[in-house]
């Protein structure tokens, strides 16, 4: 069954487990928390847990659904990241095939990787903090985010799909002087500050969104589309990217892979005069 899995905070309380509730308007939520505390049960371990639980949630759920108990308005709630405490982060560079040609780049023979970290994740609309003595080249990037629900090591390609839990959108932010400039020419700097990883707001599932999904992908700076694009122009897709990532490293559930990064296209590079930026990560993409 489809499912739209938001990580939320109401109030005081600590972050709670959601589930968009179908066709609902105006737009609600099942509090999935609250409704596995009424059932006796924990989900204090969040959105991990979730889906580490994998399929055997799902009649639950639906049960839940049904009885229209626990359920908030989405516009009471706060949203975060749908998940912010992951294992690894891994990205994929240069991944897109019709800006790899715009931009003259070679197309990657294999995926280039690198990575952020959890402490990169903020949830949609939360600031950015873009500290004006460490960059002053700050970047956009709009993201396809696999979430890996089974882990592995040396994953068969043939086997890849079958360990993706689901997708979000994040807006991969860049210190393009950090990037490039410095650090011996080594991403890392440039790439993982703190807050450079706004992502959501929902997590869709595989079953909804299918294996390789072919969507639209753009990012809107101020209203202006400055990314526009679709993952049929992945160089590398999901399975790949597992697969070949896995030859290297443990990827345990709950693993993100931002895949994939776009070529950068020509255009404007935000030069913040202030501590902070305003994270859209929530406008970037229509899945």
């Amino acid at each position: 069954a489809r499912m739209r899995l938001l990580t939320f905070a109401s109030g005081s309380d600590l972050p709670h487990v959601g589930v968009e509730v179908p066709c609902s308007s105006p737009a609600a939520l099942l509090d999935l928390t609250a409704a596995y505390a009424a059932d006796s049960r924990s989900l204090a371990g969040g959105m991990k847990q979730l889906i580490a639980e994998g399929e055997g949630t799902q009649e639950f759920i639906n049960v839940m659904l049904n009885t229209g108990l626990h359920q908030l308005p989405l516009a009471s709630v706060r949203v975060l990241a749908p998940i912010y405490d992951p294992e690894k982060v891994l990205c994929v560079g240069m991944n897109y095939r019709d800006h790899c040609l715009e931009q003259d780049f070679p197309i990657p023979e294999v995926p280039l990787l690198f990575n952020k970290f959890a402490s990169s994740i903020i949830g949609p609309g939360e600031d950015i903090n873009a500290d004006p003595e460490i960059t002053s080249q700050l970047d956009f990037e709009v993201e396809l985010v696999v979430i890996v629900g089974r882990g592995g090591r040396n994953i068969a390609r043939e086997q890849a799909a079958s360990h993706i839990f689901g997708y979000t959108i994040a807006h991969d932010v860049s210190a393009r002087d950090m990037q490039f400039k410095s650090n011996g020419g080594q991403w890392l700097l440039g790439k993982a500050l703190d807050t450079f990883a706004p992502i959501g707001p929902a997590i869709v599932t595989r079953d909804e969104m299918g294996d390789a999904p072919k969507v639209g992908i753009r990012c809107r700076v101020n209203g202006v589309v400055m990314q526009n694009s679709n993952t049929r122009e992945l160089v590398h897709g999901p399975a790949d990217v597992i697969a070949y990532a896995s030859r290297f490293m443990t990827l345990k559930a709950r693993t993100r892979l931002p895949s994939p990064e776009h070529c950068p296209p020509p255009r404007p590079k935000i030069h913040p005069t202030h501590s902070s930026l305003r994270s859209h990560a929530h406008h970037c993409s229509h899945m």
